[in-house]
């Protein structure tokens, strides 16, 4: 490969794009991540591909390690050094395939992480390791040097890294819990700035190190600010808004935007709006096709310039000069191009086209003055930008026609951090605040339905809607926020209050089932294993539960009745449920406590408690020592739960048994604090604070089984040494082909792997792992002998390939309703539910992303199939189609597919739509739910594969 004469370009010239990564994906069964393409980049992509000279040109993929990949890209454009060096500045930890172009050669490349630790970043390393298979012939690797340092000549598909802490374990005794010990807080006056005088903006919580404050904040918009956001609505909408393409998702986005408010019924009045401009833009614009093709036919002369050339070709050619032509009559944008610019640049299209065919080209002055009158002739652009400004103007003034106001929360995560010494003595608590999470008044009208309220009712919410809890849930990564909101019965505002339950992650928020039942008291709790929100009612006694999955989906369980209503509590002040979640401590307003027994599946079994004393059968009321009545509890401890009671001067910490281990004494008067109890697991620290002073007690071994003492060895498990055993850039093939199988056209890949001289001696040694991986390809050492023409390369074929590797989700399931997704994201798609829009209207709304590129050029005469397929969960469906259609679905053990699934496939000359839906009979759907997923997958497909379970 001669790099010095043919990889030498200016730096101008290279252009480098994101083709596949990995996007966050927050709500995708609890998983983190997902396989991307990008859409954006792809069009420049795909042109890069087309200006190739496959008689010269080189296409082939690298992958490795940051730095080694780097060294090696340096030595293949010298003078392209400082844009792949911004490229690796800005490069993600997750793996990403990349496109470096230079007008002679086109390389895709994969940069891997070496992180070991990261499981998610390995998993998708192998994936798009095998999109780089499926797209290139020819593979360089760039090992690092840590490569050779550890290179091992034994296989393991199973090694994975692993760290060690020691901990000295000690049997438990009570003498061994140490006394509360009070310790410092550095707060930072973040008390004093989010919370008000009487700490009501402190939200009920878990026993996390984490305390959420809310601010709600309720704007009267005036005429000011009201004109403000039209004149910007205006202008992003005469920047954005295409009345060729026109749809609801990117009018009801701008309204975002700008924070203008659209109810139910300014919706339907602007989707009819939208409706009529489209109407009498087809009408203006009907004969445009058809004048389009036949002067572009008259053009380039189709008989006799074009006689000799391929139909795909000469299809192409021609479709490029009917965009170009159909866009300039129509799309205003154009309005600064006059027709005699437009035709000289159509006509150098065809002559660089024709430039090195053996047809030649040849227009004539007097063919180029026709075709110029023609296009003045049908010159549609100046009608379509009035029409477009008459469509936009009647959209602002239908957002004007009712008042805008708004209420939105902002809640601030207050963390607590404990630092310690270098000989892990406990100094002091600092307290950090994080980024708000703030829930805008567009997202309470998506978790609400806010729009089919009338104007008056609209005003007369914010008054009646408060946040009361966040819950951080067991993975730490996500937050259930509890927001207590007036019902809406008949598109009214209820006197009657219910409860709307959100998840968020990640700044993302998703809305799980509301609870419309009055006078309740909540409590949640959570273990390693499981996860449980609790809602009691306060004049029955009645106790329902809901377990929550990772992925925030509710499942109701049976309403817990009370058996003896002799014993029911008045009322509620404080009520904590036990992180094994079988039992509810209530203190009820009165200051009596009860435990209430929620283990049985069809009653709950309420009790008056009872101190015990000095572990004694001796009992006597459930006060402090003093006399003093509790107001607060709060729980900690799964096996052993230990309890915190808060009265007006101290904090008494009592055990399962009822029996009180500690008094603390407070400095302050606790009557005006607010409690966060949370453990390390081996410390339990208890704050209390309020605007002013806070206090803070630290209590060693209290709700372990065991003692535990921290050990010089304790290191953080990031920094613990890690091992594996194998060859990662090599085993990463392997691991390829064993998820989706050999090369789809059984072609097998050139490896090549790039050896320093220094590392000469382990030429043979992974010549020799290599073939014992037993990976259909062959590897070469050195790369300076490879052939990395693409000759037999079809480039539409590997167009194809490239944009058909990442599936693309087509729907999901929430709240029983099927949600249709636009280009794979849930992206402002709410107002397809309403029966108020046409279903024409609803269609112009989804778009398959690349697939659409696809789908739309798939000629009237070619065979397509849908192929779909259903069956339990985890019995391989997944698997089942990647190998025996070459598709890219995601596997895993457990569920791995929300929802409906797509991708495309190109097999023997038949175009193949695959469709994987995610696996029935599944505890995480009602049977209402999967019924309407095997209704619309059976409905679209030709073909429906029942699968039972699939094995090799």
């Amino acid at each position: 490969m001669n790099t010095a004469n043919e990889a030498k370009i200016n730096s101008e010239s290279t252009e480098i794009h994101r083709l596949f990564y990995v996007e966050d994906d927050n709500f995708s069964n609890g998983d983190e991540y997902k396989m991307a393409i990008d859409y954006q980049n792809m069009p420049k992509i795909v042109e890069n591909l087309r200006q190739l000279d496959v008689q010269k040109a080189k296409i082939f993929g690298i992958f490795g390690d940051d730095m080694d990949v780097t060294k090696f890209l340096y030595s293949l454009f010298p003078d392209g050094q400082n844009k792949i060096e911004s490229l690796f500045s800005n490069c993600d930890r997750m793996p990403t395939i990349w496109t470096i172009f230079n007008n002679i050669d086109l390389v895709f490349l994969l940069i891997c992480n070496q992180d070991l630790a990261l499981e998610k970043g390995n998993y998708f390393t192998v994936v798009m390791q095998r999109f780089l298979q499926d797209i290139c012939h020819n593979i360089i690797i760039c090992p690092s040097e840590t490569f050779f340092t550890n290179f091992s000549t034994e296989h393991s598909f199973h090694g994975k890294p692993h760290g060690s802490r020691t901990y000295k374990l000690v049997k438990k005794e009570l003498v061994d819990i140490q006394t509360p010990k009070n310790i410092k807080l550095d707060d930072k006056n973040i008390f004093k700035l989010v919370l008000d005088e009487s700490c009501q903006n402190v939200l009920s919580t878990n026993n996390s190190p984490t305390t959420y404050c809310v601010r709600k904040i309720v704007q009267e918009t005036n005429q000011t600010t009201a004109n403000n956001r039209f004149n910007e609505l205006k202008e992003l909408l005469q920047k954005y808004f295409d009345i060729g393409t026109a749809n609801l998702r990117t009018i009801f986005k701008l309204c975002d935007e700008t924070r203008i408010f659209l109810s139910i019924k300014q919706k339907a009045k602007i989707e009819k709006v939208i409706t009529d401009h489209v109407q009498l833009y087809n009408n203006q614009t009907a004969h445009i096709d058809h004048e389009v093709k036949s002067f572009i036919n008259e053009l380039i002369g189709k008989g006799k310039i074009l006689s000799s050339l391929r139909h795909d070709t000469e299809k192409e050619i021609r479709k490029k000069l009917y965009e170009i032509t159909k866009s300039w009559l129509i799309e205003p944008k154009h309005s600064k191009t006059t027709a005699e610019d437009c035709t000289e640049y159509l006509i150098g299209s065809l002559e660089n086209h024709f430039k090195n065919k053996p047809s030649k080209f040849n227009i004539t002055d007097e063919h180029r003055s026709e075709f110029i009158s023609r296009m003045k002739k049908n010159d549609k652009k100046n009608e379509v930008r009035d029409l477009q400004e008459l469509c936009i103007k009647f959209i602002i003034l239908e957002a004007q026609s009712e008042n805008q106001f708004d209420v939105h929360f902002d809640i601030h995560p207050l963390h607590y951090i404990p630092e310690f010494d270098t000989e892990h003595h406990l100094q002091h608590i600092s307290v950090n605040s994080s980024a708000p999470i703030k829930i805008t008044f567009n997202e309470l009208n998506t978790f609400m339905n806010l729009s089919v309220l009338s104007e008056s009712d609209r005003l007369a919410l914010p008054r009646r809607i408060k946040l009361i809890a966040c819950y951080r849930t067991s993975d730490g990564k996500s937050e259930i926020i509890i927001i207590n909101r007036p019902n809406i019965v008949n598109e009214r505002l209820s006197e009657n209050d219910g409860y709307s339950i959100l998840l968020h992650k990640n700044g993302f928020f998703k809305k799980i089932p509301d609870y419309s039942r009055f006078g309740i008291h909540l409590a949640y709790a959570s273990s390693q294993n499981s996860q449980t929100l609790v809602f009691y009612h306060k004049t029955t006694g009645e106790v329902s539960r809901w377990s929550v999955n990772e992925s925030g989906e509710l499942k109701s369980h049976t309403i817990l009745h009370q058996l003896d209503k002799s014993n029911q509590p008045s009322g509620v002040k404080s009520l904590a449920l036990t992180a094994a979640q079988d039992l509810l401590i209530l203190i009820d307003s009165t200051s009596t406590v009860y435990s209430i027994d929620i283990s049985n599946e069809t009653n709950a079994v309420t009790l008056l408690l009872y101190k015990t004393t000095n572990s004694s059968i001796n009992q006597r009321d459930f006060m402090t020592n003093d006399g003093e009545l509790y107001d607060n509890v709060q729980t900690i401890g799964e096996k052993n739960p230990i309890f915190f009671f808060q009265a007006k001067n101290c904090i008494d910490i009592i055990d399962q048994n009822y029996c009180q281990m500690f008094s603390i004494k407070l400095i302050h008067n606790a009557q005006f604090y607010k409690m966060q109890i949370f453990t390390d697991f081996f410390d339990t620290y208890c704050v209390l604070f309020n605007s002013q002073v806070n206090e803070v007690y630290c209590i060693q071994n209290l709700i372990s089984d065991t003692r535990i003492e921290r050990q010089e060895s304790s290191n953080n498990l990031a920094e613990s040494s890690q091992q594996y055993i194998g060859n990662r850039l090599l085993d990463i093939i392997k691991m390829g082909e064993i998820q989706f199988g050999v090369s789809d056209l059984m072609i097998e890949t050139q490896y090549c792997l790039v050896l320093s001289p220094e590392y000469t001696s382990y030429c043979d040694k992974i010549k020799k792992y290599f073939k014992n991986l037993g990976v259909f390809g062959t590897l070469t050492i050195g790369y300076e002998n490879m052939d990395l023409k693409c000759s037999t390369i079809d480039i539409e074929c590997l167009i194809k390939t490239m944009l058909s590797r990442v599936p693309l989700q087509l729907c999901t399931i929430e709240m029983g309703t099927l949600v249709p997704l636009n280009n794979g994201r849930r992206d402002r798609m709410d107002h397809l539910s309403s029966k108020s829009f046409r279903i024409d209207m609803k269609a112009r709304e989804i778009s398959f992303s690349c697939l659409d590129y696809l789908l739309n050029n798939i000629n009237e005469n070619e065979n397509i199939q849908i192929i779909g397929i259903l069956g339990r969960q985890s019995t391989g469906k997944s698997y089942l189609l990647d190998i025996i259609f070459q598709t890219r679905f995601a596997v895993a053990a457990g569920r791995c597919t929300d929802g409906i699934w797509m991708s495309y496939v190109f097999l023997n000359n038949t175009h193949f739509v695959i469709l994987d839906c995610e696996g029935l009979f599944s505890d995480q759907r009602t049977d209402n739910e999967e019924i309407k997923l095997i209704s619309l997958l059976t409905a679209v497909c030709d073909i429906t594969i029942l699968s039972s379970r699939f094995r090799i």
